[in-house]
């Protein structure tokens, strides 16, 4: 059979502020988690979902906290994020703004070990067409919100010495022109800068300065001179450990590697737990299922089936396996249709494997 792999108990991206995350995207589904604010993450945590169980005495009350229930047990990263932000807090006081707060949600996560290599936190307003003002102003003011924010997330971070693991770099969907127009602003422009943050950046201007003369200008604008994918290859290969060639396919070319980081510092992920692994098949399940784990014989392993509310439902294996690699079968007929999760629990870790019903 065409084995799927089981997707991480935790979530590999995770953006606080804005949209939903398109990243990590995969045959597993969204890999990422997102949440609007950082008062939505903390009704996250508390409620363990999006949605509150907390609803009218009506008649309808009790389908809508069933229907609620269900949702949030959808969510395939619940337990992890409420784990990594149990018992841990910020160590430092944060600006006010919703930037900064975001920050603070993400020292959290760090703090709490949930596991991602990738926060997304966004400061909005830089689309200064009008009155950004000089030293001081909009523009002024947003950059000082930046510096402010960061300052006390790497603060809050050193405080337990987890600064060290946490590189921040700024993106943006365009730049900004050279030149104000008549209302005292800029518009969308060409080149723009990109900022690194943390301990194991080192510090200097990387890239040369574009020419300004009239035939050097792109329309009117500075050009770039270093392709934004030098950074990305060169953080690929320093910070997370990617080998060389693996980080070229995924560029799409062999791009220069830039000298940002101290030789010192790496982001590069655990070694993951030995042959840990959860599959099924086949799925959507009809009437029966074949899950298939790969886990350590060293240690007592239990694989259970749990329904959309966290019921557990079917105990499948609870002993040591005398294998690597282990098959049960698991008999869904008269079940109720819906979303069913089986879970792996071992000494190295655990996996999570959403099943489907379907009658």
């Amino acid at each position: 059979p065409d084995w799927i792999e089981s997707p991480p108990d935790y979530p590999l991206a995770v953006r606080v502020g804005g949209a939903t995350a398109t990243l990590f995207q995969s045959r597993m589904g969204n890999l990422s988690m997102t949440f609007s604010d950082a008062g939505q993450f903390s009704r996250f945590v508390q409620q363990g979902g999006f949605y509150s169980l907390d609803t009218p005495a009506a008649p309808y009350g009790d389908a809508m906290r069933y229907v609620r229930g269900v949702a949030n047990a959808s969510y395939r990263y619940v337990q992890a994020v409420q784990t990594a932000a149990e018992g841990v807090a910020n160590k430092v006081g944060y600006p006010a703004g919703g930037f900064a707060q975001n920050l603070a949600v993400v020292a959290r996560l760090i703090r709490g070990g949930l596991g991602a290599r990738v926060y997304t936190v966004s400061l909005g307003g830089f689309d200064t067409h009008a009155g950004q003002g000089g030293a001081v102003g909009g523009h002024a003011n947003l950059l000082k919100s930046l510096a402010d924010g960061l300052q006390a997330f790497y603060a809050d971070l050193a405080a337990d010495g987890q600064s060290e693991r946490v590189m921040a770099l700024t993106f943006s969907e365009f730049g900004r022109t050279l030149k104000e127009n008549a209302s005292g602003g800029t518009d969308h422009g060409a080149g723009a800068p990109l900022f690194a943050f943390g301990p194991g950046i080192r510090g200097g201007l990387y890239g040369t300065a574009s020419p300004l003369t009239t035939s050097a200008l792109y329309g009117g604008d500075p050009r770039f001179t270093t392709d934004f994918r030098s950074v990305y290859a060169s953080l690929l290969d320093g910070w997370f450990g990617v080998p060389a060639a693996e980080t070229d396919l995924l560029m799409g070319g062999a791009f220069a590697r830039l000298g940002l980081l101290s030789t010192t510092t790496s982001a590069a992920p655990p070694a993951a737990p030995e042959a840990l692994a959860l599959a099924v098949y086949p799925n959507p399940v009809r009437d029966q299922a074949v899950l298939r784990f790969t886990a350590p014989t060293t240690g007592a392993v239990r694989l259970s089936v749990f329904d959309g509310v966290g019921r557990r439902v079917a105990t499948l294996f609870d002993g040591v396996p005398t294998t690597g690699s282990v098959e049960v079968a698991w008999h869904a007929a008269g079940l109720a249709a819906g979303t069913y999760f089986a879970r792996l629990e071992t000494p190295s870790g655990t996996r999570t494997c959403p099943l489907t019903v379907v009658p």
